[in-house]
């Protein structure tokens, strides 16, 4: 079983704000699938978005930094729109 052939590392607070872990396993994709969803779960813990900082695949390990970053409310998430398009409102009015 993939389990029993992978491990991790505990997450850690590389600095103020970015955590990191290092994932091993057979293959490199299950170790980066792993690590990942060890990095997602983490934020996700805390009511928290996910963001990738950087990362690094290694012959059987894959080491990532990530964010915790707070969700976006979906006032502050850009339109679709173009900015002159006249579908393009701006709350409170803007001319």
């Amino acid at each position: 079983m993939l389990a029993a052939c992978s491990s991790q590392s505990e997450v850690a607070e590389l600095s103020p704000g970015v955590f990191g872990l290092t994932s091993h396993s057979a293959s490199v994709a299950a170790a980066a699938r792993l690590g990942v969803e060890r990095a997602r779960g983490h934020c996700a813990a805390q009511g928290l978005e996910f963001e990738v900082v950087r990362s690094a695949i290694g012959a059987s390990d894959y080491q990532i930094a990530f964010r915790c970053p707070r969700p976006t409310p979906g006032w502050l998430t850009p339109p679709e729109q173009e900015a002159n398009s006249p579908a393009f409102r701006v709350p409170g009015g803007l001319p």
